[in-house]
């Protein structure tokens, strides 16, 4: 590609870009490397966080179950206090 200099049309007053010199990908290969690399990417990360989302269920399961036993402790010792006071 070439430019103008001073916005005027002048076949010897152009000056070459990178472009011209650089042999370039066709754009749709260009493209669907760059799809298939974005699809791997998006894979790798929607496995971590399917194994992130996993994780956290089973610690909000253990917490929650953890919780329950406390509460019925809890309620365990209130009732002895009142039998025994």
């Amino acid at each position: 590609m070439t430019i103008p200099i001073n916005n005027r049309v002048a076949a010897s007053a152009t000056v070459s870009t990178p472009n011209d010199v650089q042999p370039r990908k066709p754009a749709s290969q260009n493209m669907t490397v760059s799809t298939i690399e974005q699809a791997v990417a998006l894979r790798s990360t929607l496995r971590t966080v399917a194994r992130q989302a996993v994780e956290l269920a089973r610690s909000l399961k253990q917490q929650k179950r953890q919780a329950r036993i406390v509460a019925t402790t809890l309620a365990s010792l209130k009732e002895l206090q009142k039998v025994a006071g």
